[in-house]
This record gives structure tokens, C-alpha cells and sequence, in this order.
């Protein structure tokens, strides 16, 4: 189960072309649903869904 602070690799591509798999990102934030976690890539704030995310 992800946590705030958890370092995620993305494991599938996304929309964001920026952010390319194999990325390592910190979670900040996850839905209260569970579907999706808002991550950090660099200076911007993403929302990806858990299951294209890999815990590490």
C-alpha cells in the first residue's frame, strides 16, 4: 500500500509525454479511493493512477 512520501517508479506510459517510464517520483497525495496518487516529479504535481506505479 502506497504512503505519502513513498518513492513510486512508473511503470506504464501515461499522457504526460514529460514523464517517461522508469521515472522515480515522490508521492504527496493519494485519493480517498485509492485509484490514483499525485506524485512529484520535478517542480510539478502529477495524477497517476496506482496501478501504473511501482513502489521502491
Amino acid at each position: 500500500m502506497l504512503q505519502i512520501d513513498d518513492w513510486v517508479e512508473l511503470i506504464s506510459e501515461t499522457e504526460d509525454e514529460n514523464v517517461p517510464v522508469g521515472s522515480l517520483l515522490q508521492v504527496v497525495d493519494i485519493t480517498l479511493d485509492k485509484k490514483e496518487a499525485w506524485v512529484r516529479p520535478d517542480y510539478r504535481i502529477l495524477s497517476i493512477p496506482i496501478n501504473k506505479l511501482r513502489k521502491v
